[in-house]
């Protein structure tokens, strides 16, 4: 398979994304506690997905500080290994607070600490991937045949 550059995935999760924190405001709810946890779930969940995005499509470069080339030279393997790395984190921070929001919800936790939880959590979690690196030296020979 050849690896080729294309931000398509990417214009297309970046539009869904803002339809679906902008179709939170439609939802027929008054309860303001619900409305800022669905906001921030579509949030951490999205995140995740653009994840999984990257991992099944290979498209690393995606991330600030990869570069197309880099990218390519990693090979395959590599760059699902790299892919990964990120989705496990965003993907164990999202199931962790989808499960927090439940149990917000449930026992009518503030507002702002589920809002300050999402914020930190993420901007944590992004934070964390930045000692993820790409190992372009140890490439897999399959990935080259």
């Amino acid at each position: 398979m050849e690896y080729k550059k294309s931000y398509k995935g990417l214009v297309i999760w970046m539009v869904l994304f803002i339809v679906f924190l902008f179709g939170c405001a439609f939802v027929p709810t008054e309860d303001t506690n619900f409305m800022t946890l669905l906001v921030d779930n579509v949030m951490t969940i999205g995140m995740a997905i653009l994840t999984w995005i990257i991992y099944k499509n290979e498209k690393i470069y995606w991330y600030t500080g990869l570069s197309y080339e880099d990218a390519k030279q990693a090979g395959s393997k590599q760059r699902k290994k790299y892919a990964m790395q990120h989705f496990k984190r965003f993907g164990i921070f999202a199931g962790i607070y989808l499960a927090y929001s439940i149990m917000a919800y449930l026992f009518i936790m503030p507002i702002g600490l589920s809002i300050t939880i999402a914020l930190f959590g993420l901007v944590g979690v992004a934070i964390s991937t930045m000692n993820i690196k790409l190992d372009t030296e140890c490439q897999n020979f399959s990935d080259k045949l």
